[in-house]
């Protein structure tokens, strides 16, 4: 009589409990707000309150906030990140990972201790989200700062883009053309 069978029951148990495991610590951190993660596509407004830069997706990853440049919206979308360091330099900025990390703090009701990359600048910084109030999660108050306790820093807002917002920004943005030289 072989136990191989019973081995191979075994393992397909111990890898469906830790999928059910994978998929309620992921829904973990979208019930911990009322309003659920922010996941989803984000317009990204500049300092001046107006401008339009880009579309940040917004994803949840084992309970940690991440994002991604979906689309940018001032520059040509073959942009290289000219200021970047290591790795980063030259990369396509569309496509770009450049929100990482950030978990929800409770006591602050936002998610913080992430870590934030400006392409124009090539520097990173710390970066703490979290609905704005009276928005009802339709708008995103981000704080990039210097320091991790965000002391030293700036605002920006973020709005919710459904997909038709989204493809009708898209429609608008220019594929190629960027100045690219020093890549």
């Amino acid at each position: 009589m072989s136990l191989r069978p019973s081995l191979k029951f075994a393992s397909k148990v111990a890898g469906a409990l830790v999928i059910a495991g994978a998929m309620l610590t992921g829904s973990y951190a979208v019930a911990n707000h009322p309003l659920g993660a922010p996941d989803g596509y984000w317009v990204t407004i500049d300092d001046d309150g107006t401008t339009k830069k880009s579309i940040l997706k917004i994803f949840t990853y084992r309970d940690k906030i991440y994002g991604k440049v979906d689309a940018l919206l001032q520059k040509p979308q073959d942009t290289l990140c000219k200021n970047c360091k290591g790795d980063l330099k030259c990369k396509p900025v569309k496509g770009m990972l450049i929100m990482s990390g950030l978990q929800w703090d409770s006591d602050k009701q936002r998610w913080s201790q992430g870590r934030i990359l400006d392409p124009e600048k090539g520097k990173r910084y710390w970066i703490s989200i979290g609905y704005k109030d009276g928005t009802k999660g339709q708008v995103i108050d981000a704080k990039g700062s210097l320091d991790r306790n965000g002391f030293i820093g700036r605002r920006q807002e973020w709005q919710w883009c459904t997909k038709s917002c989204r493809a009708d920004l898209v429609k608008t943005v220019t594929e190629t053309g960027a100045d690219n030289s020093g890549c």
